[in-house]
């Protein structure tokens, strides 16, 4: 069973160990046992274009618990013609940290990270998100 890392020394962005704890729990919760890298899908079934809501989460989890991204979704377009776009991504694998389709080395993240990681702690704890996890198992 995957045990997601945390720790200073994991990653260039500050993961806190609870956010650590709470992707594990989830992991474990669903039953499946994975045997290689996973995804964590977060999805507000409400989040549309047009009322808004909570942005869709994509979290990637290598099989030895290591997270190598995480994305935040939103709708960018006029209305009619609005799509889900990436607006968050901090790709540990590749360093990088992504605003609005703009590059910029992953340590540039580090502080809009911290309040992402809360808001989406608070988010999870409120229940408003449905979690889909793929990989295999």
């Amino acid at each position: 069973m995957i045990t997601v890392l945390t720790g200073p020394d994991v990653y260039p962005i500050p993961i806190s160990p609870r956010m650590g704890k709470t992707l594990t729990q989830i992991i474990h919760e669903s039953g499946k046992n994975f045997s290689g890298a996973i995804i964590l899908n977060f999805r507000d079934p409400n989040y549309s274009a047009e009322q808004g809501g909570f942005h869709p989460v994509e979290i990637g989890i290598d099989p030895l618990g290591k997270i190598h991204y995480l994305t935040d979704f939103a709708y960018f377009g006029p209305p009619g013609y609005a799509e889900l776009e990436k607006e968050l991504d901090w790709d540990i694998h590749c360093g990088l940290f992504q605003h609005l389709g703009r590059e910029y080395p992953i340590n540039q993240g580090r502080s809009i990270y911290q309040i992402w990681e809360r808001n989406f702690l608070s988010y999870l704890a409120m229940g408003v998100f449905q979690v889909q996890i793929t990989g295999p198992g």
